[in-house]
């Protein structure tokens, strides 16, 4: 399939792309939009690449702001949600108004999900960021494998 020849990035080009699309999903794509599904993955990164690396940023925030409240569930090897407090955010809440305002959005990658964000109101009236998190979509289509 076309997913396990992107891991040969060096020789991996969008006729590639386009032919793995057609045989495994039985869907033309143009070119162009072949180059720029490359070009992205390039710039911003593999997105079973990064789930692999949430235990070392979950470690690094723990290491870096002590204080922090972080939490990743996987099950059975698969991404399930991440939830993230940092210590100066939870230190923050003690100084804002009694209110929290929580929002969330789809997230429109391969996997999907929602990002899902608390927010508290400071002195000036301006958001102050308390966490976010983010969870599997209700289809349950979120993770590396999924």
């Amino acid at each position: 399939t076309y997913s396990a020849a992107i891991d040969n990035k060096n020789e991996y080009r969008p006729v590639h792309l386009k032919a793995g699309v057609h045989t495994d999903h039985r869907v033309q794509i143009d070119y162009k939009v072949a180059l720029k599904h490359l070009i992205l993955d390039e710039v911003n990164g593999n997105v079973a690449e990064s789930f692999q690396k949430l235990p070392k940023y979950i470690k690094e925030i723990n290491d870096k702001y002590p204080g922090s409240y972080t939490k990743l569930n996987v099950v059975a090897e698969k991404f399930y949600s991440l939830f993230v407090s940092y210590a100066s955010s939870i230190e923050g809440f003690k100084h804002c108004r009694p209110l929290i305002a929580l929002d969330g959005t789809h997230l429109m990658s391969k996997y999907q999900g929602n990002l899902l964000i608390a927010v508290g109101i400071d002195g000036d009236n301006h958001f102050f960021p308390l966490a976010f998190g983010v969870v599997k979509a209700e289809n349950g289509r979120i993770g590396s494998g999924s």
